[in-house]
């Protein structure tokens, strides 16, 4: 796994960090459907920045697909799947009003959404971190 471009990967992770700030203000704000989208959100571009960190395209919005590419290039991780097919699910009812037959879609939404999804993206975040430092270790202990 030599070469990992670290740059690119702390610009996306960087993104994802401050989406997540912004997550939980909305959750404290009880806007609850952007809170969980924007934990999909940040889920998405820490996934992205670690393949783009590996030389790799970064294509689409699910998570669960990423997570499978990142996993298979980067040997051992083992993500949530419960977690990955969640934070799927809130790509795009979170915002669309035509989703839902009846109301808006903020009105689907509740705090243990945002919870869940808001843990959910930190665990993936903390995930794909520890992956990072110990590429940055291993890289370390070759060069020498």
């Amino acid at each position: 796994m030599k070469g990992f471009q670290v740059e690119p990967y702390e610009n996306w992770l960087k993104q994802a960090k401050e989406t997540i700030r912004s997550a939980e203000s909305d959750m404290a704000s009880e806007f609850y459907s952007w809170a969980c989208f924007k934990a999909q959100q940040a889920a998405e571009y820490c996934l992205k920045g670690f393949l783009h960190g590996m030389g790799l395209t970064a294509t689409g919005h699910s998570v669960l697909k990423l997570a499978e590419i990142v996993s298979v290039n980067a040997g051992s991780l083992s993500f949530n799947r419960s977690c990955l097919v969640f934070l799927d699910k809130l790509y795009i009812p979170t915002r669309y009003a035509d989703v839902y037959d009846d109301g808006s879609p903020f009105s689907y939404y509740e705090e243990e959404d945002a919870k869940r999804a808001l843990s959910c993206a930190n665990e993936i975040l903390d995930l794909v971190s520890s992956c990072v430092s110990t590429l940055e270790t291993r890289e370390s202990e070759e060069e020498t």
